[in-house]
């Protein structure tokens, strides 16, 4: 993490306890033998146990291309885009969604179209961007 996330080992051990503190339960151990046993891409295959030790529906990722449906679906896991998850946490509640986007957005001190026009901007999330626009009437073209 300290590489990858180009965090110190302070600031990545910070997040890991927050992590932690957040998600007791998303911490899961011996994985390593169903691991080895499993068909998506190999650097993945740890994700996966993860999700099938926990019993976890989804794996949220942008790499779908590790998480093929044919090695997922005998553990009745599915990959999600996080742009297809977010609009589907949308439908489920708008209105928590939209009241958390507002908190974040304020939390770093950005109003709601700021916020709205830099996930826009970043083109990662242009399906969730739009729909939250759409439902806050917001232009964000």
């Amino acid at each position: 993490m300290v590489g990858k996330l180009r965090k110190t080992d302070k600031q990545a051990d910070h997040l890991i306890d927050e992590l932690r503190n957040a998600f007791p339960e998303a911490c899961i151990k011996e994985c390593k033998e169903l691991a080895a046993a499993l068909t998506n891409d190999p650097k993945d295959r740890h994700v996966l146990a993860t999700a099938i030790r926990s019993s976890a529906q989804t794996i949220v990722t942008f790499n779908l291309k590790h998480f093929p449906p044919e090695a997922l679906q005998s553990y009745d896991v599915e990959a999600l885009h996080p742009d297809e998850f977010l609009v589907n946490q949308f439908h489920l509640d708008d209105g928590l969604l939209i009241r958390k986007f507002t908190e974040q957005a304020a939390a770093i001190g950005r109003t709601v179209e700021q916020q709205l026009s830099a996930f826009h901007q970043t083109r990662v999330l242009p399906l969730f961007t739009q729909t939250l626009a759409d439902a806050l009437r917001v232009n964000v073209s």
